[in-house]
């Protein structure tokens, strides 16, 4: 069965992630991820990729990456990270078998809000899943590289990532960052950064305010909606999603709830 080609946008930045075989540990060793991170490397000076955040967790990895002008760069890299990973793993430990559950999820990324969160979610992996009260002595990640200062790792592209974000230096980020993580500590995990949800198979997603303004916006083109309830963004706004539907659903599902309507 042919697999369905993956439709990455030139200059357009994705979210990037791949689960171990099964949900199995298979970075449960310091130096597997060490390994990981060496091959990352690699894979960024022989495709020329951009990578704005990454971490790698015990049986997933999230990549924050900047698609260039041959958007198929982006699959290729992937694809011969992925292989050679697996490979060695194999070798390693004299495992056959597949490494990765599945190829890799992208998500595009739609809005600045979108990449804040998302930036502020893959920061905060490790403290979703229990790796320690502060992400700055996970090793694995973006946050400890830029937060630390580290230049040995040098996977992040320090200006790319600034200027995405439209600020005027690393330190400006580098506050901006370690606030948002002071921010995020205890609380839940950011359900709007999550790979699994499609930001592009909604009409639109921003706070209740927002979308109460384009609601009324549309209702007077005939157009009706629904909203529902995504969770808290990287700044501890509520955040809803917006879809169109019919008049009769749109003025029951307002009465059935509150909020966004």
């Amino acid at each position: 069965m042919s697999r369905r080609p993956r439709n990455l946008q030139s200059d357009s930045y994705v979210h990037i992630t791949q689960q171990c075989e099964f949900q199995e540990f298979l970075f449960s060793k310091p130096e597997t991820r060490e390994h990981y991170l060496s091959l990352l490397r690699e894979v960024i000076a022989k495709f020329e990729l951009l990578v704005l955040g990454y971490c790698v967790m015990m049986n997933h990895i999230h990549l924050l990456v900047k698609v260039g002008s041959d958007a198929t760069m982006v699959s290729k890299a992937m694809h011969s990270l992925a292989g050679r990973m697996a490979r060695h793993y194999n070798a390693q430990v004299g495992r056959r078998g597949h490494f990765w559950r599945e190829r890799f999820h992208s998500t595009h990324i739609c809005s600045g809000r979108h990449f804040r969160n998302v930036i502020s979610y893959i920061d905060a992996n490790p403290l979703n899943h229990k790796c320690g009260d502060d992400p700055i002595h996970w090793k694995y990640c973006s946050y400890h590289e830029l937060q630390t200062g580290c230049q040995d790792i040098s996977i992040v592209d320090r200006a790319a990532l600034v200027k995405a974000l439209r600020m005027q230096t690393v330190r400006e980020f580098l506050a901006w960052q370690r606030g948002l993580m002071e921010r995020q500590a205890g609380r839940a995990p950011i359900i709007a950064a999550h790979a699994s949800l499609d930001y592009s198979g909604h009409y639109a997603i921003g706070t209740d305010a927002e979308l109460r303004l384009l609601q009324r916006r549309l209702k007077k083109r005939g157009i009706y909606t629904y909203a529902q309830y995504l969770g808290l963004d990287c700044e501890g706004d509520p955040l809803w999603a917006l879809d169109i539907c019919g008049q009769a659903y749109a003025t029951s599902w307002g009465k059935r709830h509150n909020g966004v309507k």
